[in-house]
């Protein structure tokens, strides 16, 4: 999906770019320009706008793994959003791979929306599939279709939800296994990354909605204040989300440990307990192998036989000892 233009007026409708010399009269538009093809439109930009892009923010815009952040231009405001490319993210085996990231930049002018994308991002397409299906018809405003935007670049943190639990509960089962030979640690740390990172996205994004909120705190209408709320809302849940999956990985990795050093005190106990045992026995087997001439029982006839017996009794008294006290 190459760059493109929608125009926001008393109806909703597509327009060429070769045509576009000026903003529609009544209502606003929605300018897409793909990473590849935006500077080639920044003359136009110019020309709808009588305000152009600063180069900072054209670089910003062209850089698509630049994180999140929020600044204000001559005649817009720029937020750049660094989050989860979805299409990457299918049949999430979170604990196997790490989850793809996209950058799209959102320059916002008082009757203009630009959005700068790679080629076919997929949360563009679904905004403007949202938009072409009529799904937003309460859109009267360049920051409206903005706060849509963000709703459904933010909402997708909150649809990650089912599957980290899904994936926590696989680990879970497989580090608290009470028999289990081999821990995939590459994977496990992978998983934890993934959530570090979905985390940091979401810090970010809320760092720019404040910075943005701030800016605007008086020039802009209630109504604004009111979607950066819903905004501010939705990334604070993102938030605590990733931070609870984050604690109950420290917590599991904590119990692992416990429960690996807890099988180990039991084997090292059962050993001890044996090593018990033969002590005595070791201690007659030396007694009888010393080399003197004159020991007493060493030629009686029935002296190895008694000895067996002795020992074998000791033991078993011992295991019923052990038994006894519940060491074994």
């Amino acid at each position: 999906m190459q760059s493109w233009a929608i125009a926001f007026a008393e109806t909703t409708y597509p327009t060429q770019l070769a045509a576009l010399s000026e903003l529609p009269a009544n209502g606003f538009m929605w300018l897409h320009l793909v990473r590849e093809e935006f500077e080639n439109y920044l003359p136009l930009v110019a020309q709808l706008t009588k305000h152009p892009i600063h180069s900072q923010h054209c670089r910003d815009a062209e850089n698509n793994e630049h994180p999140t952040f929020f600044d204000v231009g001559d005649g817009y405001e720029i937020i750049v959003w660094r989050g989860i490319a979805w299409s990457e993210v299918q049949e999430a085996a979170l604990g196997h791979m790490a989850i793809g990231g996209t950058s799209v930049a959102t320059l916002l002018y008082p009757k203009l929306l630009i959005t700068v994308s790679d080629t076919g991002d997929p949360n563009i397409a679904r905004l403007h599939e949202a938009v072409l299906a009529n799904k937003l018809h309460d859109v009267n405003a360049p920051e409206e279709l903005l706060y849509w935007f963000g709703h459904m670049f933010i909402e997708q943190f909150l649809q990650l939800k089912p599957a980290l639990g899904l994936v926590m509960n696989r680990w879970q089962q497989t580090l608290l296994a009470q028999y289990h030979d081999s821990y995939n640690w590459h994977h496990f740390l992978q998983f934890k990354n993934t959530i570090d990172q979905l985390h940091g996205w979401a810090e970010d994004i809320e760092d720019a909605l404040q910075d943005w909120r701030q800016y605007n705190r008086i020039t802009k209408q209630t109504l604004l204040s009111i979607n950066v709320n819903d905004l501010e809302d939705h990334i604070q849940r993102a938030i605590k989300g990733t931070e609870k999956v984050n604690s109950s990985l420290e917590t599991l990795i904590q119990l692992h440990f416990s429960a690996v050093s807890h099988r180990n005190n039991e084997i090292l106990r059962v050993l001890a307990i044996f090593s018990a045992i033969f002590m005595p026995l070791t201690l007659i087997t030396g007694i009888f192998g010393m080399n003197f001439e004159n020991m007493g029982f060493l030629h009686n006839n029935h002296g190895y036989h008694s000895t067996l017996i002795a020992m074998s009794v000791i033991a078993i008294c011992l295991l019923f000892v052990f038994r006894y006290k519940k060491w074994l």
